[in-house]
């Protein structure tokens, strides 16, 4: 069921999401950490993240990844690279745009489903390069007014 209800404005129906990625990410590309997995359909907004101890310039990317019964898709790179802002700098905090490239405005491939798993992956590797204690925010817009929490019925 589509949001019908008129009195609930556009940013009214934008659900946050907070995850903390606590453990120390040391210098190695290829890690991936879950931050969220959808409980209901929606269309992914963006993607923000911010830690302590920054050390270099780490680069992080954004995966959606869909579980079935004949296996796993991944959607990969939603978005483009992001780059990750220590906390307490004099900077806005960067999201990740999904305008243009793989996630164009309309693109399928920012629909969630329940189920959906959003993943941060690191990009960054070499010496003195790493962050702890990281805080990713994932921004989405639902698109039912009536949700079921990973299909299950009240």
């Amino acid at each position: 069921m589509a949001i019908i209800n008129r009195d609930q404005d556009i940013s009214e129906q934008i659900v946050d999401f907070n995850a903390v990625i606590s453990t120390a990410v040391g210098a190695s590309a290829g890690a991936g950490f879950h931050v969220l997995q959808m409980p209901w359909p929606g269309t992914l907004q963006g993607v923000a993240i911010a830690a302590n101890s920054v050390s270099g310039a780490p680069v992080v990317s954004v995966d959606i990844k869909r579980f079935t019964a004949t296996g796993v898709t991944t959607i990969a790179f939603v978005g483009s690279t992001l780059a990750v802002l220590a906390f307490g700098l004099s900077a806005p905090y960067t999201m990740i745009p999904l305008a243009g490239g793989v996630s164009a405005a309309g693109s399928t491939l920012r629909q969630l489903q329940a189920g959906d798993v959003v993943v941060v992956n690191q990009l960054f590797s070499g010496g003195n390069v790493a962050i702890s204690n990281a805080v990713v925010t994932v921004c989405v817009n639902a698109v039912q007014d009536i949700k079921k929490h990973f299909n299950i019925a009240p």
